[in-house]
């Protein structure tokens, strides 16, 4: 999706001035960043030098301190105990980013440097990635690293390299362009364990898992957080673990994709994205990661990757989280018609309200197997029979079990061990067809998913599907 926005040429080199003078001033107040990865009486690290005191700093909290305003905990390491770095005592450094340096404020450690000290963007930024580089280079040697497995870990480490290397994520006085912006996947993947829900989330090649606590959540509260994107430019999400939290930031944002001079007039035409930010819980040891998506790709790969982890929900044991939810109570938590409507782009009747909850009584997921087309939450199978419309009659589709029977000689070859070809492009394009057409019928008693069947190892359809 793109934008176009016009702009008197006067009214834009004023704006242009005032930001370079802004920049001049601040930074006249900055200092040298004397960050380093060194060795230091026999172990490897990075290191903030403050004259002759030596201040080890957490490499992945060093990478997320430039995506985020927030307070983090350094290891404090003085230079006459660096013997013991992994015992040393921590201080706190308020780290802000206000546009146009850094600021750095040590607080709570008589040995912390006084004040606040300011570096420019340049410098801190190239110091962190040089800092990290050599770090991950020489544990990968395998020298004796500084940090111990709740500081940091190498695959922690590899990830700040990842994330750093995306040059068009790190702030810059530049403006952005769209040419520059590498888009991605974002990832969202429930999967199961016994007592908690798992997951796989990430941007791109850069993904971690992890786990979310329904004792500890609220299925509805993350499902409103989640809603505000079909309202406002952002929304903010938290997946709580053991109270610890994932947080999952959306942006709608507009880059920069071409600028035409029109008279005394500029045009700027921009490019859609949503800006992603994933800031990790406490056990994960990774960095924040940053990343450009598609925007409404984003925001439904997350909300069924929240009802697929509601069907994944785990059983209730014995003695246990006896309050835990079942199946379709979660899902019905989590099930949302704001954003369905968002995802289908509707246009919104500024005299009507809006539906904000549906009741869904089962979830069927079209598969079809050789005397089926459909399963429901619990693996029962579903047939045309079993299903009705909007006012409770029944469903006539007959191209949808005409298409499901194609399977049939397919299943058959499979279980005889013979390959048997089909054009599953061609079958999964007719199936979604289908699936959209049984959507408009089906009464809202149901929810409807589609899904490759398991003789289909083509990728074509990766994951399930909601059909709304």
């Amino acid at each position: 999706m793109e934008e176009i926005i016009f702009e008197k040429k006067s009214s834009a080199d004023e704006s242009n001035r005032r930001i370079l003078n802004k920049l001049k001033a601040a930074e006249k107040y900055c200092s040298p960043f004397q960050l380093e990865c060194s060795e230091v009486n026999g172990v490897w690290g990075i290191w903030l030098k403050e004259g002759d005191d030596c201040f080890l700093v957490n490499p992945i909290e060093l990478t997320s301190s430039i995506y985020k305003d927030d307070y983090y905990y350094f290891i404090n390491v003085p230079k006459d105990t660096v013997k013991a770095a992994k015992k040393g005592r921590t201080f706190q450094v308020d780290i802000r980013n206000d546009n146009q340096v850094f600021e750095w404020h040590f607080e709570n450690s008589a040995k912390a440097p006084k004040g606040r000290l300011y570096f420019t963007y340049d410098e801190y930024l190239s110091k962190i990635i040089k800092a990290v580089t050599e770090l991950r280079d020489v544990w990968k040697e395998g020298k004796k690293i500084a940090y111990d497995k709740f500081d940091a870990q190498l695959d922690g480490v590899e990830m700040c390299l990842q994330q750093l290397n995306l040059k068009h994520t790190l702030p810059s006085h530049n403006r952005l362009m769209a040419k520059d912006v590498k888009l991605e996947t974002f990832r969202f993947v429930p999967s199961q364990n016994e007592y908690c829900e798992g997951y796989t989330i990430g941007i791109g090649k850069r993904t971690y898992d992890t786990f979310f606590t329904h004792w500890d959540s609220n299925f509805e509260y993350i499902r409103y957080q989640l809603e505000r994107i079909a309202f406002d430019k952002k929304a903010t999400v938290e997946l709580p673990f053991d109270m610890s939290t994932t947080v999952l930031k959306l942006q709608k944002t507009s880059v920069l994709k071409q600028i035409n001079e029109s008279g005394d007039g500029i045009g700027y035409k921009y490019k859609r994205y949503m800006l992603v930010e994933i800031e990790p819980n406490e056990f994960v040891h990774m960095p924040i990661l940053k990343g450009y998506c598609d925007e409404k790709k984003t925001v439904q790969t997350f909300y069924e990757g929240l009802l697929q982890l509601a069907l994944l929900h785990p059983k209730k044991a014995k003695g246990i989280f006896t309050d835990t939810p079942s199946k379709l109570v979660a899902y019905n938590m989590f099930k949302s018609p704001i954003i369905e409507s968002y995802l289908r782009n509707d246009n919104y009747d500024i005299k009507k309200y809006a539906v904000r909850q549906v009741h869904v009584k089962h979830i069927l997921r079209i598969e079809p197997d050789y005397d089926a087309i459909m399963f429901d939450e619990n693996e029962v199978a579903y047939g045309m029979e079993d299903i009705y419309d909007k006012k409770g009659n029944p469903i006539n589709l007959r191209a949808l079990e005409s298409w499901a029977k194609e399977m049939r000689p397919i299943i058959d070859a499979s279980a005889k061990g013979e390959n048997c070809k089909k054009d599953w492009a061609n079958y999964h394009r007719r199936g979604i067809e289908l699936a959209n057409k049984l959507r408009e019928k089906l009464s809202t008693d149901f929810d409807l998913w589609y899904a490759a069947p398991f003789e289909d190892k083509s990728g074509t359809i990766p994951k399930p599907m909601l059909i709304i």
